[in-house]
């Protein structure tokens, strides 16, 4: 475990980039996984593990970050509307070159496409920071790391100690997730709690769960697949009807509020094809052009969720379909970046299978690497060719044949979801 810690720990202390900072991660990717071996027969979580996730913790939220700079994004489109009265949905934040977040926004060109619920959370945050760029920054990294340390306090409830390890340890989770403030932990940690009140039986919560994420960030809404399969094939409309009526109004309400929400994040993004993604090393070598590749890639994203919701349709538990749905768009999208791996991964891991989970933690990890690793000496291009365009594909691979392999048994336990009406579920 301190093998683990101590390389994120590092760079999160020194503020390192480079080479150096993604060897720091890769060591603290394979001390996670040693780390999962050791606990595989606990009880409960070791003390250790805690304080080493509460120094990650604080560490992540004292640091400015250090990678990606969307938390200032987050920070211009909330103070477009507590401070410019300005809709961040058709405005962008180059109209405003004199406001205080302007020197540190990296999306200068581009309008807003997060959810109409985080852009008021947004706005209320610029509003209290008024020109404390150190108050608004506090105030998406501390969201961050409250909803991690939420995902990691469902896990230990639930006893699955080795995969929980393996998310607490997993470098990219504190030095790109929390330490970037990235929203995806808040949709993560929704998105965890929706999944284990339909585990309940509690139909209800969980689609209006799934809807709160779906007005943080539309790709939440992936989730409503695996879920609705689950019920469709019990013959149990009513409750499918349910589940899809909560992501839907949102998406109602978002096209009424904020129609820019739903447009204007695919826009931005959909002729890019990112370092780290399966599809760069298929663009270079057939010279497609990124609108194709962007096409391709979204096809080939609905064909895997599709296959993962059909395959495991009649599975007791959702947790591994529902995560693996949502990690699916990390693993094979064409535009994709370290933090999106968080969208399933604590729903993987509720599940307790160590072998997915570690797959796409990997995955995260790997990729906070990449876009670590910047060109030097060949050693250095020889890596990041390794976790660029090799290690994407080779966990992809792994991951469609892990998540498409049948469950141990079908038997149904306590809390799982899948049950035939009628069936009681406690816990």
């Amino acid at each position: 475990m301190l093998a683990a810690a101590a390389p994120s720990a590092a760079v999160l202390v020194l503020g390192l980039n480079g080479a150096l900072a993604a060897l720091c991660t890769v060591a603290s990717l394979a001390g996670s996984l040693v780390a999962v071996r050791t606990v595989r027969s606990a009880e409960r979580a070791p003390r250790l593990l805690w304080a080493a996730v509460l120094t990650l913790a604080v560490l992540a939220v004292v640091r400015a970050p250090i990678g990606s700079h969307d938390l200032w994004s987050y920070a211009f489109y909330g103070r477009m509307v507590s401070h410019h009265g300005a809709d961040p949905y058709t405005a962008v934040p180059a109209s405003f070159p004199r406001d205080v977040v302007y020197p540190v926004v990296g999306w200068r060109d581009t309008p807003s496409g997060y959810g109409p619920l985080f852009t008021a959370y947004s706005a209320g945050v610029t509003r209290l920071a008024g020109e404390s760029l150190l108050v608004m920054r506090l105030g998406f990294q501390l969201l961050a790391m409250g909803s991690v340390l939420w995902c990691l306090r469902v896990l230990a409830r639930s006893g699955q100690v080795a995969t929980l390890t393996l998310v607490a340890l997993q470098p990219f989770v504190w030095v790109s997730v929390v330490n970037g403030g990235h929203n995806d932990a808040i949709m993560a940690a929704t998105l965890l709690s929706a999944v284990v009140a339909f585990r309940r039986e509690r139909i209800g919560i969980a689609s209006a769960l799934v809807g709160v994420a779906t007005l943080i960030k539309l790709s939440a809404v992936i989730l409503v697949v695996p879920l609705v399969a689950v019920l469709l094939v019990q013959r149990r409309w009513r409750a499918a009807a349910m589940t899809a009526g909560g992501p839907l109004l949102a998406l109602v309400a978002s096209a009424g509020v904020a129609p820019g929400a739903i447009t204007n994040a695919s826009a931005a993004t959909r002729d890019i094809v990112s370092r780290a993604s399966v599809w760069r090393p298929i663009q270079l070598i057939t010279g497609l052009p990124s609108t194709a590749i962007t096409a391709m890639s979204m096809v080939g994203i609905v064909v895997l969720v599709g296959c993962l919701a059909w395959w495991h349709r009649r599975d007791r538990d959702c947790t591994t379909q529902a995560g693996a749905s949502l990690a699916a768009f990390g693993m094979a999208a064409s535009y994709t970046l370290p933090w999106y791996l968080m969208w399933g991964l604590p729903i993987l891991a509720l599940s307790g299978e160590v072998a997915i989970t570690s797959i796409v933690a990997s995955r995260g990890s790997l990729m906070l690497a990449s876009y670590q690793l910047g060109p030097g000496p060949v050693v250095q291009n020889l890596a990041a060719f390794a976790v660029s365009t090799v290690a994407p594909w080779v966990l992809l691979v792994f991951f469609v044949r892990v998540a498409m392999r049948r469950p141990a048994s079908d038997s149904p336990g306590v809390g799982a979801v899948g049950c035939e009406p009628g069936d009681r579920l406690s816990g």
